[in-house]
């Protein structure tokens, strides 16, 4: 479920941006965008995709560099927060003391948390690495990517907010920003950017969902003995059916009016009830099974509840306005992650079960005892030969 969202939002994303700069219809945006990124992650796999993460964030990098050098010689600090200020009270953005920028905020770290901790791409890449390198490439990762959206938000979403751009749409603010900023150059440059991260982000989730399918499915329960051909055969097969049918999902969410701000607020009610029995799980002997399982799903079917509720009762309906209002939105999130955590830890009270760390030192083998092993075999054939 994870996967599915956060590459809808990808593909939300990059299909209202190419529609703002190039007038592309959105519904063949929504389309051509995952059949890309699946064509080029059934070609590369999961080493490729390591390679291209690393190119692609620095391209990124630079074009966004170029944006924020021609905001601050064009037009200045100065003018832009002078446009700000001058917006009325109910539109100003910087401001501490903002409710909304607030619920937003936790609606924000909220669905984040679950759209990290379940998120199958980020886990599969800490097994695929070294356990010296994964936890330090995960913390300089992390500070790298957040000057991505903050960068962007700053330099392409609130500069257009301070020099009073007629914009619309807010999804659209950024592209359009570039393209005021740099005309058709900036529209390019901006086009580039986005293909370098709907392919990074693509690719890795593509990958991740192929993963738990042929992983998780089809050798543990159909096909316990396939051999790596029909692996790989059925890995793409999983990656082709399902980057196609993210593309048909992108049309009907544009077709019934669900955009990437809803897709996103919505995120952390239907995955972030994993996140504190997850995170229980990992580092809490007392954390039980039944409470874990029990608190994820039991938390996901409460926010939504809510949600749905807090939503008829506000606004008089049920629709994707009222669902998509803060307030809504906000219910359906904390009452997640308070349902959850209650249930996981209360369970975990209650009960007297308590899980053995050790037990599991020597049923996983990581990637550096499997080299040294491999090592010390060779080492040992070479004494025997000599």
């Amino acid at each position: 479920m994870t996967n599915i969202i956060v590459t809808a939002m990808v593909i939300l994303g990059g299909a209202i941006a190419l529609n703002s700069l190039t007038g592309m219809n959105i519904y063949a945006a929504a389309f051509l965008i995952p059949l890309t990124f699946t064509i080029y992650t059934m070609i590369g796999g999961l080493k490729a995709s390591f390679i291209a993460d690393y190119l692609n964030t620095v391209m990124i990098f630079v074009i966004l560099t170029i944006f924020a050098t021609v905001v601050y010689l064009n037009f200045g600090v100065s003018t832009v927060y002078e446009g700000l200020s001058s917006l009325p009270e109910s539109q100003q953005m910087l401001t501490m003391a903002s409710i909304p920028g607030l619920f937003f905020g936790m609606i924000n770290i909220i669905g984040n948390f679950g759209a990290v901790f379940v998120d199958q791409s980020y886990w599969q890449r800490a097994i695929a690495s070294k356990d010296s390198a994964a936890s330090r490439a995960y913390i300089y990762g992390g500070i790298a990517w957040f000057s991505i959206p903050f960068a962007i938000a700053t330099f392409l979403g609130v500069s257009a907010a301070g020099l009073g751009l007629s914009i619309t749409d807010p999804d659209a603010s950024a592209p359009l920003m570039a393209a005021h900023l740099l005309g058709s150059v900036g529209s390019i440059l901006f086009l580039v950017m986005l293909f370098m991260a709907v392919m990074s982000t693509g690719a890795a989730e593509l990958t991740a969902i192929t993963n738990i399918v042929v992983t998780d499915i089809y050798r543990k329960s159909i096909n316990p003995t396939a051999s790596s051909k029909q692996t790989l055969k059925v890995s793409r097969i999983v990656t082709l059916s399902f980057g196609l049918s993210m593309g048909f999902l992108s049309i009907l969410l544009f077709n019934i009016g669900i955009g990437l701000g809803f897709v996103y607020m919505a995120m952390g009610i239907f995955v972030s009830g994993a996140v504190i029995p997850l995170t229980l799980g990992l580092l809490w002997k007392r954390a039980t099974n039944t409470g874990c399982f029990y608190g994820a799903l039991l938390g996901m079917i409460s926010g939504v509840t809510v949600w749905v509720t807090t939503a008829y009762v506000s606004y008089g309906q049920v629709s994707v306005a009222s669902l998509g209002e803060l307030n809504s939105m906000l219910a359906g999130n904390v009452t997640v992650f308070a349902v959850s955590g209650a249930i996981s830890i209360g369970h975990a009270l209650l009960s007297k079960e308590e899980f053995d760390f050790e037990a599991l030192k020597d049923q996983f083998k990581s990637f550096d005892d499997e080299v040294e092993e491999e090592g010390a075999l060779e080492s040992g054939a070479r004494k025997e030969v000599v």
